[in-house]
């Protein structure tokens, strides 16, 4: 944390105003602290962050849909559900128009969304856009622990809503993923946020 803060305070000293430099080390300072579980000024981190992300870069950025990536994250983690669905879904349309729509990225910030939705009973919402998630992340290898997870997404989802027997099948998956992973010791599918807290 102190070299982060260290890092912030530096980049202020040598740059001009509205430098890219010190939204990432504001950013970074934002992570130290959500990996503290302080999590309301990780919230505030990111904010200050986005602020002159914005300024500098431009909204339409990959760098600043990274920070509202890690931001929708945090809300998340907070209990704030639907004011981290409207980040991510920034993050969302921003990573789709600058990076296309099979960016591996996009795939996994689709995943916090359907995951939102289905936390506010969202049902359709949430199965559309986990198949979308699901569609992009099993294009990639290093992606499996993700398909993984959205098979087990998907077989919460349909318990939820009594359709025990598609359940059932997603569950399968899901677990036939997991198997596949541990021979492979490959990282956790459970370690759902190492693909949003993301340093620049």
């Amino acid at each position: 944390m102190a070299h982060a803060k260290r890092a912030v305070k530096i980049q202020k000293e040598i740059s001009y105003p509205d430098n890219p430099n010190v939204a990432y080390a504001i950013n970074n300072v934002g992570i130290a602290h959500g990996q503290l579980g302080q999590l309301n000024q990780a919230i505030v981190n990111g904010k200050q962050a986005l602020s002159l992300l914005e300024k500098s870069l431009g909204k339409h950025h990959p760098h600043t849909s990274r920070v509202y990536a890690n931001q929708a994250f945090y809300l998340y983690l907070s209990g704030n559900h639907r004011e981290s669905s409207k980040y991510i879904q920034s993050a969302i349309d921003i990573r789709e128009k600058v990076r296309g729509a099979d960016d591996y990225l996009l795939g996994t910030y689709l995943m916090l969304l359907g995951h939102l939705f289905a936390k506010q009973q969202k049902y359709v919402q949430s199965e559309k856009i986990l198949f979308r998630s699901l569609e992009i992340v099993s294009k990639y290898d290093f992606q499996e622990s993700n398909s993984a997870w959205i098979y087990n997404e998907l077989g919460k989802l349909y318990f939820s809503q009594s359709k025990f027997s598609e359940a059932s099948g997603y569950f399968k998956k899901a677990k036939d993923y997991y198997k596949r992973i541990k021979s492979k010791k490959a990282t956790s599918a459970n370690d759902f946020g190492k693909w949003f807290i993301d340093p620049i």
